[in-house]
């Protein structure tokens, strides 16, 4: 049961837009049996209230992607609290893996020396052009804003979209910033800006955990999601952990805008129903609330048999419908199961299936409301076994991520539907702190990825963080996840130290 929700966007109301897969389960949503239109109608009236779609539908992206040159920026500014995250300036640079020849990608970082030759070299994801940003003193994390305020950045990107009358922006995420920054290009141009993600309110709604359980109880059922409660009033969230606490041996605290599971917090349930309002009020100092946020309370399942992740694109409003381009094993690690990486799904169909289907009615109902391009959907698989498991929906990705990022890195190296089995994860080791990227892949030599020879099986991105951090992502090829996995858990740790 819900209780209340909020939105920064609630005074504003909001209209709709009228107007080759790998996977055997991406299925249309006028194929899926059992979807009720009075509740895909309730379900879109409520995304209604989140806010206004009309000052954006001029820039929203309607055509056929890669016809027009892009520009590729991660922005993060629309992401609260990333400070947890060692090195999260520097992840912006993986906007690289989606760049190809004829696209601009920017970054307030500077490149790593010898990556875009990596890139070109052993990958052969062609020869875009670089663009930093720089901004002395500005929030390195703020992309879109830095672009305007660099007087050479913003001339090199209206020369390219005059230059070929188009420029499609591609961030991570729709935040406002990247859709001010569009809008002041094409106030700026005589070129058409489009933007390739959910407009503003669409991408709240869909990042919020709290407006995301309303839709998926009103479309799907109470069933499926974990039993959860969201307000800001302490009184309505000590109740429900009060209510909770008999039935179920642990609860979790969410805020319902942070990014992943870094704004979660596990407790034992009877622990935390013994002095509920002030734990609350400890776990919100501790996360930085701000007195407005939605704070969701949860029911925390210890029948967890796996985490899996469905991968979604949605086209524009009446250019196509929702499509699965692949559901993932999610690597997760901790208590609050912070997510480390993920390999392709080996679930059995009829699962895989069930997850598609239930993602396809909540992306149809997102595309409604001005949702354009990636999204995910993480889901835990609950029960005695998988032949009892149940899928519960846990959060939307509304952006780009740790998941989709490799996965179209992959589709692009070796084609869609093409891509051998890997898995991919951040790698962190202290020991590799001042290490250059170059000399990492000296150590991995000929175990390194090279598409033109088709030889090697690793595959090196996110390398931003290597220098301060020791750390940077990796993907492991092989011919199943058990050679995948051992290459990365075993080999990959020798190869870098250089024991091998």
């Amino acid at each position: 049961m819900v209780i209340e929700f909020t939105s920064s966007y609630s005074s504003r109301k909001m209209y709709p837009l009228q107007g080759e897969n790998q996977t055997p389960f991406s299925l249309f949503l006028c194929m899926i049996p059992g979807v009720d239109q009075l509740k895909n109608n309730r379900a879109v009236e409520l995304l209604q209230r989140v806010g206004d779609l009309d000052p954006w539908q001029d820039l929203l992206f309607e055509g056929v992607v890669g016809e027009a040159p892009s520009l590729f920026l991660e922005d993060f500014s629309g992401i609260p609290f990333l400070d947890k995250v060692k090195g999260v300036e520097w992840y912006q640079l993986r906007s690289r893996t989606r760049a190809g020849d004829g696209d601009l990608f920017v970054a307030t970082q500077k490149p790593v020396a010898g990556y875009e030759e990596y890139n070109q070299r052993n990958l052969g994801l062609g020869s875009p052009e670089f663009l930093h940003a720089d901004v002395p003193g500005a929030n390195p994390l703020c992309v879109a804003e830095a672009c305007l305020q660099d007087t050479s950045v913003m001339a090199r990107i209206k020369a390219k979209a005059e230059e070929k009358g188009r420029l499609v922006l591609h961030p991570y995420m729709g935040s406002d910033a990247v859709w001010k920054f569009a809008r002041v290009l094409q106030d700026q141009t005589k070129a058409d800006i489009r933007v390739i993600s959910p407009i503003p309110p669409a991408g709240y709604a869909a990042n919020h955990k709290g407006i995301l359980t309303s839709v998926i109880e009103i479309l799907l059922g109470e069933e499926a999601v974990c039993r959860t409660v969201t307000s800001t009033d302490h009184a309505v969230l000590a109740k429900a952990v009060r209510d909770f606490a008999s039935e179920t041996p642990a609860l979790v605290l969410k805020i319902a805008n942070y990014a992943s599971a870094m704004g979660n917090q596990v407790f034992d349930s009877k622990d935390l129903a013994s002095e509920a309002e002030e734990k609350i009020l400890e776990f919100e100092k501790s996360h930085g609330w701000n007195g407005k946020m939605e704070i969701l309370v949860s029911e925390w399942r210890v029948d967890v048999l796996q985490s899996p992740s469905t991968q979604i694109w949605i086209p524009p409003l009446g250019q196509g419908d929702p499509r699965v381009d692949g559901i993932f094993e999610q690597l997760l690690e901790g208590l609050e199961c912070v997510f480390q990486g993920s390999m392709p799904s080996n679930l059995p169909g009829e699962l895989q299936d069930e997850m598609g289907r239930m993602s396809l009615v909540l992306a149809d109902v997102f595309q409604k409301v001005g949702y354009v391009g990636r999204c995910s959907f993480d889901f835990i698989l609950c029960g005695r076994d998988l032949s009892d498991a149940r899928p519960r929906f846990v959060e939307c990705n509304g952006r780009w991520g740790g998941t989709s990022i490799p996965m179209v890195l992959m589709e692009r190296i070796f084609g869609k539907g093409k891509t051998p089995f890997y898995r991919a994860r951040d790698y962190v080791d202290p020991a590799l702190e001042g290490v250059a990227f170059t000399e990492i892949c000296n150590r991995l030599g000929d175990s390194l990825f090279d598409r033109t020879t088709g030889k090697g099986h690793y595959i090196l991105y996110n390398v931003g963080c290597l220098r301060d951090f020791g750390k940077f992502d990796v993907i492991a090829i092989g011919k199943d996840r058990e050679e995948a996995s051992s290459r990365l858990e075993e080999e990959f740790p020798e190869r870098i130290l250089g024991k091998l």
